[in-house]
């Protein structure tokens, strides 16, 4: 026993592992020797054993926390959070203050987009690991996450409230389109049905933007008069909590509503939370998980560059993560660097190659540098693994255009010409057509072409018209 715990101790679990497994054989039930085998193989990151191990114990012991705890670690190390939520649940609940098994638990339920249910467990890890990068990393993500939901439920059941158009128009602003975002702040004012909170934010909103792109400020009837006094607050209303700052009290002051105003303000308190945890994370050392939330945001704001150049930084500190490599290729693609790109999804690919979403952007990268023959592998494979993917059809069908093939272009875009809306893939398939010969198919195609231009276009004019800022 001595000799096993001295090679766990040297950094040699895998060494203490067949000596537990001599001491079992004669009394295979001992909970104790089930432990130490437990701990030397978790430690020898043999999980899979670690996991037969512990459902052992808990044969013998239904109550055993820590065979729950390396079970549900086990699950954890092997990328199975669904086989470790449940053991890490036990954990919690016998011991709330478990700091490791609360935060894989919540970073378990995160993995399987159960957001609402992974934040309080974030939160308790807040309190228990204050410097652990993971803890605020994990509440950024969840809290966009639930706002992201709430509002798409927003806009999904009451999609021409003013509440919508004016969480439509945050997040226009916070992608820097900023013409989208003034319309619809106008929308949700013209509404005529948002509280005074509601209104008095957009109105800020609005004039904030007119102040950006130089215009001159917004017509009288929409400004605040200088040193108007907010509208009176209950201080139990989910707008009143917000403006106070009581960010989590606004949530939960209308969790049990679903109306328009609920949902929008639910969204922004989240929001709100959300760039709470940043900053807090920004307050620790750096971290890949700090660089890798700052690549995010600038790849919603669409600053790829810049995007690229915190996913250069967080790689530095991760070099092995593929989330971070996928995140790099994006933001290379997005800034018109494809050699770059190739390069690094080339060694994504090399470890796996059944990603539709990355044979995608390597083929559209290669058909960017015009080497339309090297593109049509991956784009085939990419429509392969993904047959109803629009954009891989329709790269694969401008590939083989490129590459002077028209009859094989022309079946992936037969396929998604029912998803045309502005033309464009009629005109590639007249195009293939009447390389191919068959006049008559190109010309009603081209017919179709310009049909659907014409539309697009109109509609194109029109949306120009309503975003034209207004002038005095």
């Amino acid at each position: 026993m001595a000799e096993a715990r001295s090679f766990i101790d040297s950094g040699r679990p895998d060494l203490a592992v067949p000596i537990y497994r001599f001491l079992l054989a004669p009394t295979p039930d001992d909970p104790r020797l089930l432990l130490n085998l437990t701990v030397a193989l978790f430690k020898a990151a043999d999980y899979r054993d670690a996991i037969a191990t512990c459902e052992r114990m808990l044969q013998v012991d239904p109550s055993s926390v820590p065979a729950s705890l390396f079970l549900g670690a086990s699950h954890f190390q092997l990328g199975e959070p669904s086989g470790a939520v449940e053991p890490l649940q036990r954990v919690v609940a016998r011991r709330p203050d478990e700091r490791d098994a609360r935060l894989m638990l919540a970073e378990s339920l995160a993995l399987l987009e159960r957001h609402e249910e992974a934040l309080p467990h974030f939160e308790t890890a807040a309190t228990l690991l204050a410097r652990e990068p993971r803890v605020w990393y994990g509440l950024n993500r969840g809290y966009e996450r639930v706002a992201r939901a709430a509002a798409d439920r927003l806009f999904d059941r009451f999609p021409g409230s003013s509440y919508a158009h004016a969480s439509k128009a945050g997040r226009y602003e916070s992608q820097n389109d900023y013409r989208q975002a003034a319309y619809q702040f106008r929308a949700a004012l013209d509404g005529g049905d948002l509280d005074p909170h509601a209104r008095r934010r957009v109105q800020g909103s609005l004039a904030a933007i007119y102040r950006h792109l130089a215009e001159r400020r917004a017509p009288a009837e929409r400004s605040e008069p200088s040193g108007t006094l907010p509208p009176p607050c209950d201080q139990a209303d989910q707008a009143c909590l917000f403006q106070a700052g009581s960010y989590t009290d606004s949530v939960l002051a209308g969790r049990a509503n679903e109306d328009a105003r609920s949902l929008y303000w639910r969204s922004e308190a989240y929001q709100a939370l959300a760039l709470e945890a940043l900053a807090r994370l920004e307050e620790l050392p750096p971290s890949f998980q700090l660089f890798e939330l700052r690549g995010r945001r600038d790849a919603f704001r669409r600053s790829h560059r810049s995007a690229a150049v915190h996913w250069r930084q967080a790689l530095s500190l991760a070099p092995d993560n593929r989330v971070l490599k996928a995140g790099l290729a994006s933001a290379l693609f997005a800034s018109h660097d494809y050699d770059a790109a190739v390069d690094v999804l080339d060694e994504l690919l090399r470890a796996d190659g059944a990603s539709a979403d990355l044979r995608l952007m390597r083929g559209s990268a290669l058909l960017a540098m015009n080497r339309p023959d090297a593109a049509i592998p991956d784009l085939r494979e990419a429509a392969r693994l993904a047959p109803g993917m629009e954009a891989a059809l329709a790269e694969l069908g401008r590939a083989y255009l490129m590459a002077n093939q028209p009859n094989q272009a022309i079946p992936p875009l037969r396929r998604i010409l029912a998803a045309d809306e502005d033309g464009s893939y009629h005109y590639r398939i007249a195009v293939a057509y009447n390389r191919t010969g068959k006049a008559g198919e190109a010309a009603r195609m081209l017919d179709r072409y310009r049909r659907l231009n014409l539309a697009a276009e109109a509609r194109r004019r029109e949306l120009e018209e309503r975003l034209t800022l207004p002038q005095r």
